[in-house]
């Protein structure tokens, strides 16, 4: 709404219209909610409009931006992050170009950033075939083994996208510290140079084992990958990937042995 005012209140209670507008909605919802309570419900308008902490507790979950280009959705999602739950985040999985920014990515860094989050998929099932519609169902299937980390742990933020390094990263631990997940993403070119980080929230008495996720081939980009290293190594140490190329990316799960 533009050059709002309303009819209904006196000259001197004009500056109360945005507040009597939110009171007024949040009835509509609390009515809806009421009504439906089984309806999953989503939180939206104009992209990332709606997103509020009142409004929330209505929705099961709320859409952050109408960009669903992968390389942007790292950004908005580790502000978005900030303060919302990645239980209530949707992220989705668009197609090529993507249709906000015309930019073309690989679909495993599409689903590695979604899976940071509520993972969804933009991109219609029925336009993936062979080794994407192979690699895709895999991916689902990954996600529900760590949704319960990513939407139910605590977050850490390792390297912020809007460091000038080209790098982001972040990962979700369990709160009894026996399992986490931990994504890596390169935003530009980088060869030779490796990206390195340490860990954070694990258990330095703990023995984890990782595995790398969303793998398209024998070459992960972990050195460790399927090898079991103490919680105090990854925190103190950390791990180095092979992440060279723009859009490379890697999804890690770190289980206690």
């Amino acid at each position: 709404m533009e050059n709002v005012g309303s009819e209904y209140l006196p000259a001197d209670r004009q500056t109360h219209f945005w507040y009597e507008y939110v009171r007024g909605l949040y009835a509509a919802y609390e009515r809806i909610r009421e009504a439906h309570p089984n309806i999953e419900i989503q939180l939206s308008s104009s992209g990332g409009g709606r997103v509020d902490f009142g409004a929330l507790k209505y929705h099961d979950e709320f859409w952050v931006s109408d960009n669903t280009s992968a390389v942007d959705r790292i950004f908005i999602q580790y502000g978005t992050n900030t303060i919302y739950p990645a239980q209530a985040t949707a992220s989705h999985v668009s197609s090529i170009p993507n249709h906000q920014t015309g930019i073309n990515v690989s679909l495993k860094f599409r689903f590695d950033v979604a899976m940071s989050a509520c993972l969804g998929m933009e991109l219609q099932p029925k336009d993936i075939s062979g080794s994407d519609y192979r690699f895709a169902k895999k991916a689902i299937r990954e996600y529900k083994q760590i949704r319960p980390i990513v939407q139910l742990g605590d977050l850490y933020r390792l390297v912020s996208p809007y460091s000038e390094n080209g790098w982001a990263s972040l990962m979700y631990v369990s709160k009894d510290q026996e399992q986490a997940v931990f994504f890596a993403y390169s935003l530009k070119y980088h060869n030779p140079t490796y990206f390195e980080t340490k860990l954070k929230g694990l258990h330095p008495g703990k023995r984890y084992k990782i595995t790398e996720l969303n793998g398209r081939s024998n070459d992960s980009s972990f050195y460790g990958n399927d090898k079991t290293f103490s919680g105090e190594y990854l925190m103190n140490i950390g791990i180095r990937l092979r992440l060279y190329r723009p859009y490379s990316s890697a999804v890690l799960l770190i289980s206690e042995e």
